[in-house]
């Protein structure tokens, strides 16, 4: 894995020993009702906001329901975890599923955590919470009466990627813990806050104790044959599947290798390798670099069609100062059936602490690499010298950058994860 998000330093702004939790007063009932009347359409208002912010929910991974943010309290035990702040509680779940496709996918997590003091923007986004603003260290955020309590002073505020558009943190998890309240605006039955927070690193600062397991193993990569079948549906061989017939399609048309052409006495023909870039958690479109579906692990590689189980012949003529002569490369290729695994495990004992984290990631399956090389060559060099070492084998540069595949989503209770294979 090239990127997990996931690390263990942490550098508190605000360094405290002890947690506080204050509570803001708010006007009573009578008052907030007699707002309402001053405040006609803000109901409506704010339920079409909820619906425009569901519109734009949470995208779980293979679109499994269960994979999606739910409230925490739902898989909560009653009773206190001893020697925890009060509120705390144990709460876990698991589930394993076997996909039409024959792919399965397991899910299990264990958490110590206060249910009340987590606001999640993707659960409670249709029961009225919407986040107006965020920024480094604030939030703005529009609590109905019955959410309003979660305005106060170490409680935690978290929102997957597709919930929120921090333009600080594109593409990434939203986690603050509120610091204090800045201030607050009831209209009608809603409040309009505004919360100086501290920005979380990242997961294994919102609760006390978190550890999940997360696992998905395609038909092909549970398939140790050489050429299994093709199953798993990962949208650019929607088609292919439903038909199994029709033109033959590659599966990565992307050229590469061009600086072949730039060397004297080459020709080539690519094959189709598809190459990542750089890794910066950006995943736009950006230098010809297209980013694969995260179930395309199921079926990946360079110069091989998995529509037609066959690879093309890429002939490499190379030459160099003082070589004469000819090197064919015939038939090479990479493929891989692969799924992905996390297990992720965190500890968290105080603000003016880093968390404790363990976490193992990876790619679990089979493939093969195989290739022919053929020379014939006369050097008018030193014979103690490599002919070898006259030039360098550009489609060995080529394989040596990462291929990045977009991210895969799920949630532990209401906090979402994102993973970058």
């Amino acid at each position: 894995f090239g990127s997990s998000h996931i690390g263990s330093g942490w550098s508190p702004s605000d360094a405290r020993g002890q947690r506080c939790r204050r509570r803001v007063p708010l006007p009573s009932s009578p008052a907030r009702r007699s707002r309402a009347a001053m405040a006609p359409g803000v109901t409506t208002a704010l339920s079409l906001g909820a619906l425009l912010a569901g519109a734009r929910g949470f995208v779980p991974f293979a679109n499994v329901e269960e994979l999606r943010p739910r409230r925490l309290k739902d898989f909560c035990g009653s009773e206190p975890v001893p020697g925890r702040a009060s509120g705390v509680r144990r709460c876990e779940y698991a589930m394993r599923r076997t996909l039409e496709d024959e792919s399965d996918i397991e899910l299990s997590w264990q958490m110590e955590a206060d249910p009340d003091q987590i606001l999640s923007l993707d659960t409670e986004a249709e029961h009225g919470v919407q986040l107006k603003r965020c920024g480094p260290g604030e939030l703005e955020l529009l609590l109905p009466e019955s959410h309003a309590h979660h305005a106060a002073e170490g409680a935690v505020v978290v929102g997957s990627r597709f919930v929120h558009n921090c333009a600080h943190r594109p593409d990434h998890q939203l986690y603050h813990r509120i610091k204090s309240v800045r201030a607050q605006q009831w209209q009608g039955a809603v409040a309009h806050v505004h919360l100086i927070t501290e920005e979380l690193e990242h997961i294994s600062h919102a609760v006390p104790k978190l550890s999940f397991y997360f696992s998905w193993m395609p038909s092909e990569a549970k398939n140790l044959e050489d050429y299994p079948e093709m199953k798993t549906d990962y949208g650019i061989n929607r088609e292919h599947l439903r038909s199994k017939q029709g033109a033959p399609r590659k599966l990565f048309s992307m050229p590469s290798l061009s600086n072949l052409n730039k060397m004297n006495g080459v020709s080539s023909d690519t094959g189709g390798f598809q190459h990542g870039g750089a890794a910066n958690g950006d995943f736009a479109m950006t230098n010809g670099v297209v980013n694969l579906m995260p179930k395309q692990l199921s079926n990946f590689g360079w110069n091989w069609d998995f529509f037609m189980n066959t690879t093309q012949e890429p002939d490499f003529d190379l030459s160099a100062p003082g070589l004469m002569g000819m090197m064919k490369i015939r038939k090479p290729y990479i493929k891989v059936h692969a799924g992905i695994f996390l297990n992720f495990s965190s500890q968290f004992e105080g603000l003016t602490l880093a968390p404790k984290v363990f976490w193992r990631a990876g790619i679990k399956g089979h493939g093969r690499v195989q290739a022919k090389v053929m020379g014939s060559m006369n050097t008018t060099g030193d014979a103690g010298a490599d002919p070898f070492h006259a030039f360098k084998l550009p489609v060995m540069q080529e394989l040596e950058r990462p291929l990045w595949f977009e991210k895969v989503d799920f949630a532990a209770g209401s906090l979402p994860v994102s993973i970058e294979p």
